[in-house]
């Protein structure tokens, strides 16, 4: 069984450095998982069932991604004895962070609507809003989005942050939160090259990082990933599917 470092007597410098160096293989990890599920998702062709490029290449891409990200939840749970959060843990906390959650996310779906219907700022759909799309949506945000996006920005990260940053856990908000908040946002930036460019909206990365501080509380006060998974989730369903709706029957 691997031994669990132990920082009781390490000089702060070394502890951060060590901690430094170890969020920045954590990102470098993400990044690879994330753009090897972009890889494996092109060699393919959804044209018969996606034709608008809706669901199926982003339903790979995260399939691929979450399978990535097990392989070493998988190791780290066998050898490092690693408690990854894949159980029910405490479930009335965790319904109580599901219940409170969805709450805030509609009120703040609505008042974010309400503003970008105001001003202009919503943006056309770029496919037509038929039964296919909707469903297809729908089915990956519900099915794929939590479980692929909650194992490696949050299982992954946030346990193996712990085991690093002694009492971290106690804190309110522990720092381990967060930093895979953080990072969380950060994959929410589109970097290209040739020539380097970076894409990115505000307003997206705010929520990222807000709705990831809950999910990681979630987890570290549940000991469940299931939680935040669910969380996730509801987040992603609301978010479109009160977009459908306010185009569909209002512009």
């Amino acid at each position: 069984m691997m031994s669990v470092p132990q920082n009781r007597d390490m000089p702060f410098p070394v502890k951060l450095l060590r901690i430094v160096a170890l969020v920045l293989g954590i990102f470098i990890f993400q990044q690879f998982s994330s753009s090897l599920g972009q890889m494996v998702a092109n060699r393919f062709t959804y044209r018969s069932v996606d034709p608008n490029g809706v669901f199926m290449w982003i339903s790979v891409h995260h399939i691929v991604q979450a399978a990535v990200a097990l392989i070493p939840i998988i190791f780290l749970s066998i050898y490092a004895k690693l408690d990854f959060g894949f159980r029910a843990g405490k479930k009335k906390i965790g319904f109580k962070f599901v219940g409170f959650a969805t709450l805030g996310i509609i009120i703040y779906m609505i008042i974010s609507y309400l503003i970008g219907y105001h001003f202009d700022l919503l943006s056309p759909y770029y496919y037509p809003l038929n039964l296919r799309n909707i469903m297809g949506s729908f089915a990956f945000q519900l099915i794929l989005t939590g479980p692929s996006e909650e194992i490696l920005f949050r299982a992954l990260p946030i346990t193996i942050l712990a085991v690093f940053m002694k009492n971290d856990a106690s804190k309110k908000v522990p720092i381990a939160t967060i930093i895979a908040a953080a990072l969380f946002s950060i994959a929410h930036i589109n970097w290209y090259t040739g020539p380097f460019r970076i894409e990115y909206d505000v307003f997206q990365l705010g929520y990222a990082f807000a709705i990831g501080i809950v999910q990681g509380l979630a987890l570290q006060k549940t000991g469940s990933i299931y939680y935040s998974m669910a969380i996730h989730s509801i987040s992603n369903i609301i978010s479109v599917g009160s977009g459908y709706l306010l185009f569909l029957l209002v512009l």
